[in-house]
């Protein structure tokens, strides 16, 4: 199983994951950043569109010196340094994250 924490204000809006990905929703990244130092058990991060990335991911680094991959999704466009981009749908996003950490 896989465990993907989602940040972003559309996070609420995913739908029930499938089987084999359990998601942990966060609506801003400081209620993201607190679950992920409760939730040693994350395998990935997906920070939706609409959330400036840079400084989130910024602070996962500074908590985590060894932080989960971290995904932004964002499309074809480049993603920032310390990241890998996903598609910019959240569905998407998650099954691509999820074919990539098998």
């Amino acid at each position: 199983m896989v465990t993907l924490l989602v940040i972003g204000p559309d996070a609420v809006a995913l739908p029930p994951s499938a089987a084999a990905v359990e998601i942990l929703r966060a609506h801003d990244p400081e209620d993201g950043l607190e679950m992920l130092a409760r939730n040693r058990r994350v395998d990935a991060v997906l920070l939706l569109s609409g959330q400036a990335p840079s400084p989130i991911i910024e602070a996962i680094r500074e908590e985590n010196s060894a932080p989960p991959p971290i995904f932004v999704a964002c499309g074809p466009r480049p993603a920032p340094a310390g990241s890998r981009a996903v598609s910019e749908d959240p569905n998407a996003a998650v099954e691509q994250i999820c074919h990539e950490l098998e």
